[in-house]
């Protein structure tokens, strides 16, 4: 896998987290709830209060959430096609998540309604602990400890006299491993940094929130940095550039309206070496694959039944049949026979259920001649 390709080190997800648990106040609710009554609204899977309905109506949706109130304490629960999937429990000062009857956070606030300390249980049991700390009202640090009270990290916040998030930079503590994690930026864009002393990985973000460069580093050199550019405002790539300097490579990939790629160019040097271009279905599937490269031209022409799975695959090179593959069965029992070619004659078959070879069968003139399983 490319180091590009391995996921990231979340510090980014983590302080989306915790922007949102200091926007959100415990109460969720957006309204107060009667002392003796309740109200429900059309939820999603996260338990967000979305719109007030009449009870008549709970039937209806997928996701609702029920908000009720018992003395100081606010319970809200969310359903799920009519079943309790979690529940919140609100006193002063915390906040306690159920789901399946267990408890799996514990959330404490100060008296200005900001999250002091947070647990994290599994089966029960204490897994994670996290402690806020302020200076002249903002956020300075978070502290994560483990079930047994070992520091795993720090998270240093830097914000500008807006207020806004300029700087991010995570210590490992005693059981991390030595690697230095930031996030910065400024007016929407930031970048976010992590890596040790031998290996470093950046990702950078544009105003819009997309991911638009990211660098692999490894001993001070420069392995591999790719760029992406998509269309207009919206989510859906339309290229992306990856560079191999130490390789002296290059591969841009240009991609069709629904964001898969239909066109990929390799360079060598400055001069291309390979062409690969799809042709795709309405639905997506690749339909036809041509690659011009060191091999000459190959050619794969894929089949689909009526639910989308492959049933057959054509491969050539330089107009010659090389193979071609039959898939049986249905998703999860599926298997294929290869037929591969030589001089315009099948000289083999190997099968396969899922991905484990299970038998090759020799072949001379159309018919089998020997044949090898394997356990």
């Amino acid at each position: 896998m490319s180091p590009l390709l391995r996921p990231p080190a979340g510090i980014l997800l983590a302080t989306l987290a915790v922007l949102a648990a200091l926007a959100l106040p415990p109460d969720l609710s957006g309204q107060e709830v009667p002392a003796a009554g309740k109200r429900i609204y059309v939820s999603n899977n996260l338990g967000m209060p979305l719109e007030e309905i009449d009870p008549s109506r709970r039937e209806e949706f997928d996701y609702i959430l029920v908000v009720a109130r018992e003395g100081e304490v606010q319970r809200r629960t969310l359903f799920h096609d009519g079943q309790p999937v979690r529940r919140w429990e609100l006193d002063p000062g915390e906040e306690r998540e159920y789901e399946g009857g267990e408890l799996v956070q514990l959330r404490r606030y100060d008296e200005q309604g900001r999250p002091t300390e947070e647990q994290s249980f599994e089966k029960g049991e204490l897994s994670r602990r996290t402690v806020y700390h302020y200076g002249r009202e903002r956020l300075e640090r978070l502290d994560t400890y483990g079930p047994d009270g070992t520091l795993l990290h720090s998270d240093h916040y830097r914000l500008s006299a807006e207020g806004e998030l300029r700087r991010v930079t995570r210590e490992q503590g005693d059981a991390g491993d030595g690697q230095q994690l930031s996030l910065s930026g400024g007016e929407g864009i930031c970048e976010e940094r992590y890596g040790n002393a031998r290996e470093r990985r950046f990702n950078r973000y544009d105003t819009n929130g997309r991911l638009a460069e990211q660098e692999y580093w490894y001993g001070g050199t420069l392995i591999e940095r790719q760029r992406f550019q998509y269309r207009g405002d919206g989510e859906i790539l339309s290229s992306s550039l990856l560079e191999e300097p130490k390789l002296e490579r290059t591969t841009r990939r240009i991609y069709d309206e629904q964001g898969l790629p239909v066109r990929i160019e390799v360079e060598q040097k400055g001069q291309p070496v390979e062409l690969t271009v799809h042709v795709r279905d309405g639905q997506g599937r690749i339909l036809e694959t041509t690659r011009r490269g060191s091999r000459g031209i190959e050619r794969w022409l894929f089949q689909y039944d009526e639910e989308g799975e492959a049933l057959r695959e054509e491969y050539r090179v330089r107009g010659a049949l090389e193979s071609i593959t039959e898939y049986r069965g249905q998703e999860g029992q599926r298997s294929r026979v290869e037929e591969l070619y030589r001089d315009g004659r099948p000289f083999m078959r190997v099968h396969y259920r899922g991905e484990q070879k299970v038998k090759e069968e020799f072949l001379r003139e159309g018919e089998v001649v020997r044949v090898r399983e394997f356990q």
